[in-house]
Order: structure tokens, then C-alpha cells, then sequence
């Protein structure tokens, strides 16, 4: 009778020995999939193995993002540990993956970040510091009563921005939005308002359709079957590095 119960007791070890996060460190720059990248200390040998979003994470080097990093089948699991970036690390999601950061879970990014969508859910911990960028290619999504957020670096959105009710955003960084609406019934850096086009009293910033710092010289137009290819030149790009041309469907 003794013998099962043994039995029985180090299977119950191991089971909880499974749930528990590890920490793990970058050594090497590469894909996150690559178990070369990583290891138990920091600046050791290899781990041979891959974090999840369960795991305490910590990225020195550049790391490619080859997975959502959401809950889901394929994913590596949303963020429910700690993902810290330091400075000089950078993880990037090449804008094809998504990040979501659940309850309990921590972001922390002094160096940059770059994501397609990123949602933040309430009982979460997310700290941009001052060095930090964090760059999204798609939708930005701070949920109903996330209120642990704080943007003391850079932060631009290509997307939308959404911070829900009861949602706070607090620091002393900028917050760019480029393309999409922003709809912040929260309360972003102090203030409440879903229309940065009428003096938005906040450090967000949008260029709603205003004119891009650019010197045109000129641009050609030429019929391609039922198609239209368009060329065009331009003097310099005044505080950017580039720029974005887009297609209006409905003429506006």
C-alpha cells in the first residue's frame, strides 16, 4: 500500500514543478522559436529551450517575434508572466503578430517594441520608460478598467486607439496616432476626449488629414490595363524618414 502512495505523491511534485514559470534570458540575437536565443542566467549557455507568455522574460538582444503571443491554437500564449525589453533589446513581431497582456500579467519596455496589435486587459502592468519605443502596426487596445498603464517614452500607433472606460493611462511620453480613430472614454495623461481633431488636451497627437512635411516635385500617372500606376518625387521629408501613400476607395 505504501508503494502507490509514493507513487502518487511524485507525480503530484512534478505536476506543480510543471506549472511554474521560468526565467529566462536572451543570449543571442534570433527568433524567438530558436531555442540557441535563450538560457537560465543571464549571459549563460543555452537552455535548449522557448518561453512562453507564462514565463519571466527577460530580451538584451534582438529577438523576432514568429508568434502571437496570445491565447489560442499555435500561439505561445498571451502574456501572463513578465516580459521585460532593457535597453538596447528590441522584439519585433515584423507588424504580422499580435500581443495580448491578460490580468497579472507585466510589459515592461526600455528598448523597442514593435507589434501589430496589442491589447492590455484589466489587472495588467504595462511601463514604457523614457528610453522606450513601442511601435503598432494595427489596433491599440487598452480595456475597461486597465488603469496600471504608464507611457513615459515613445509610443505611435498606425492604427486605432482605443482606451476603454474606466481605462487609465498615465506618464509623461507621447502618444502618436497616425491613421486610425482614437476613442478614449478613459482617461489618457489627465484627460478625457474622442476627437484629437478639436484640440485634443492631451499629448496625443494625430495628423488628421492635415498637410505631410513634404516638397513634391512632381508626379506621373500612367494607365496599366484597368489599373493606374503612379510614380512620384519628392524634395525632402521634414522630420521623417518616410512616408505613407494611401488609395482613397470612396473619392473622400
Amino acid at each position: 500500500m505504501k508503494r502507490p502512495l509514493l507513487i502518487g505523491v511524485m507525480l503530484a511534485v512534478l505536476q506543480t514543478a510543471s506549472l511554474t514559470a521560468a526565467t529566462v534570458y536572451t543570449r543571442a540575437s534570433g527568433n524567438w522559436t530558436s531555442t540557441s536565443v535563450w538560457s537560465y542566467t543571464d549571459g549563460g549557455a543555452s537552455c535548449g529551450c522557448t518561453p512562453t507568455g507564462a514565463d519571466v522574460v527577460y530580451i538584451r538582444h534582438v529577438v523576432n517575434l514568429n508568434k502571437h503571443l496570445t491565447n489560442g491554437s499555435g500561439t505561445l500564449g498571451a502574456v501572463t508572466g513578465s516580459l521585460n525589453i532593457l535597453p538596447g533589446g528590441i522584439l519585433s513581431g515584423s507588424f504580422f503578430y499580435d500581443m495580448d497582456v491578460r490580468s497579472g500579467g507585466s510589459l515592461y519596455v526600455c528598448g523597442w517594441l514593435l507589434i501589430r496589435n496589442l491589447s492590455f486587459y484589466n489587472g495588467s502592468s504595462v511601463n514604457v520608460c523614457a528610453s522606450g519605443n513601442l511601435l503598432v502596426n494595427g489596433s491599440f487596445n487598452n480595456r475597461n478598467n486597465s488603469d496600471n498603464v504608464r507611457i513615459d517614452g515613445s509610443m505611435t500607433i498606425l492604427g486605432s486607439y482605443t482606451n476603454g472606460n474606466g481605462g487609465i493611462i498615465s506618464g509623461s511620453g507621447t502618444i502618436v496616432v497616425f491613421f486610425g480613430p482614437v476613442s478614449n472614454p478613459g482617461d489618457t495623461y489627465g484627460c478625457v476626449n474622442t476627437n484629437p481633431c478639436s484640440s485634443f488636451p492631451c499629448s496625443i497627437q494625430s495628423p488628421c488629414g492635415g498637410t505631410l512635411a513634404v516638397s513634391w516635385v512632381g508626379f506621373t500617372a500612367v494607365p496599366d490595363g484597368d489599373s493606374v500606376q503612379l510614380a512620384w518625387t519628392t524634395a525632402s521629408e521634414e522630420g521623417s524618414v518616410r512616408f505613407v501613400v494611401q488609395r482613397s476607395l470612396d473619392g473622400v
